[in-house]
């Protein structure tokens, strides 16, 4: 499964291999303006990135997500991102 941020500014996408309840997944991002790199949001998603695979679960209508070197809580419910206390509205991406 795909997932991206529908517009703005910031590219992001968050990639996910496995079954309907586990699997693994990275999140990518790139923002569109070189001045959007210094924003809470870029940086918490690039902090992400770098760690490379999570693990995710999805229990009901939330996925959570997890890395052994992540301490902030990251979860998915009704299409919003909370990764800490940044919060990012998330869409299903068209595989192309």
């Amino acid at each position: 499964m795909r997932y991206r941020i529908p517009k703005g500014n910031i590219w992001a996408f968050l990639l996910m291999a496995g079954d309907a309840k586990t699997g693994d997944c990275i999140f990518r991002s790139l923002p569109a303006e070189s001045e959007l790199f210094d924003t809470e949001e870029t940086k918490r998603l690039y902090e992400m990135q770098l760690l490379g695979e999570f693990s995710y679960a999805v229990v009901g209508d939330s996925v959570t997500f997890k890395h052994p070197q992540y301490l902030r809580d990251v979860s998915m419910t009704d299409g919003v991102l909370k990764a800490g206390d940044i919060e990012f509205r998330m869409e299903r991406a068209k595989t192309s």
